[in-house]
């Protein structure tokens, strides 16, 4: 038995074939893949404050996004980043048993 998404995806082969939406009135709901967006990573250290200034960054560079589409048609990602601790400087070593 073909699948909804088997027909969708012929359908979508006969359209780019044919380059019309409506080839035979047969599709009237067109099936349009997602366009995957390359991310990019805001990369912060994790602290308190760190929330709003992610906020503040996405805010704007979704204004520029809606002004320039040609110059943002990526998508922007947030990571944060931990700070060093103890564990991060210490050393395992292997020291030779004291002889008495």
């Amino acid at each position: 038995m073909k699948t909804k998404k088997f027909w969708l995806h012929r359908e979508q082969f006969w359209i780019a074939t044919l380059n019309t939406v409506e080839p035979c009135g047969m599709n009237i709901a067109t099936f349009k893949p997602k366009r995957k967006l390359e991310q990019i990573p805001l990369i912060i250290p994790f602290l308190r404050t760190a929330k709003t200034g992610s906020d503040i960054v996405t805010r704007h560079f979704q204004i520029l996004k809606q002004e320039l589409p040609d110059v943002f048609e990526h998508q922007i990602i947030t990571a944060y980043s931990r700070h060093n601790n103890l564990r991060n400087q210490l050393v395992r070593s292997a020291l030779p048993a004291l002889s008495q």
